[in-house]
């Protein structure tokens, strides 16, 4: 999901956060 990834500022769903901390 490279690209999704943005910083954990950046949390629009619980769980997106764990995508952008991977990436």
């Amino acid at each position: 999901m490279k690209g999704l990834g943005r910083p954990r500022s950046v949390e629009p769903v619980p769980g997106f956060t764990l995508i952008a901390e991977c990436e």
